[in-house]
């Protein structure tokens, strides 16, 4: 509809940029929460498989493993 009334009578080739912008505007904030929840899975997914992966030798620097665990 924005492109439609921002072409007028005359059909146009390429779209509008404020149209277009806004259009990508509204799309970015519709995603921006499942995109977020997704990355909150993910990185919690991360964390776990951190604690489940031995690295030989790596608990004797706790300062090493405290520093894995926070990166």
């Amino acid at each position: 509809m924005a492109i439609r009334n921002a072409n007028g009578l005359d059909p146009a080739i390429f779209l509008p940029e404020s149209a277009f912008e806004n259009l990508v505007i509204q799309q970015i904030i519709r995603l921006e929460r499942p995109v977020n929840d997704c990355l909150s899975l993910v990185n919690e997914e991360l964390r776990k498989v951190i604690h489940l992966v031995d690295i030989p030798g790596v608990s004797r620097f706790r300062m090493l493993e405290v520093e894995i665990d926070r990166v």
